[in-house]
Parts: C-alpha cells; structure tokens; sequence
C-alpha cells in the first residue's frame, strides 16, 4: 500500500518537474522577446532622432532660400 502511494507522489512530482520546466522555458522566452522589443525601441528612436535632425536642417536651408528669394 505504501508503494502505491510512493509511486503515485513521484508520478506527480515528475509531473510537476516538467510543468515547472516548461514554464521557466516560457519566462525565457518572454524575456528574449522583450528584449528584442527593446532593441528595436532603441533602433526606432535613433531613426527618429535622425529624421528630426534632417528635417530641421532641410527647413533651416528652405527659410534661408525663402529669405534670399525675397
């Protein structure tokens, strides 16, 4: 009687061994993916702080054109 309880509470602790496994496979994809997200936040800034700084230099030479058209 006792073995059949023993052999039960390892069959469930396996079963729990993998399902712990399975979620810390998960927890570890959550992070690579967040990671990734961050990297591409950063890439996206930058781009928009280049287009930024293009845009007001193009403006900057259109005013100066603008003023010597006048």
């Amino acid at each position: 009687m006792m073995s059949k309880y023993i052999r039960k509470a390892e069959e469930e602790n396996a079963k729990n061994k993998d399902e712990l496994t399975k979620k810390q496979n998960e927890i570890a994809q959550w992070k690579e993916s967040g990671s990734r997200k961050d990297e591409n936040i950063a890439n996206l800034l930058k781009q928009i702080y280049k287009l930024e700084k293009e845009r007001d230099r193009f403006s900057h030479e259109a005013s100066k054109a603008n003023a010597n058209l006048m």
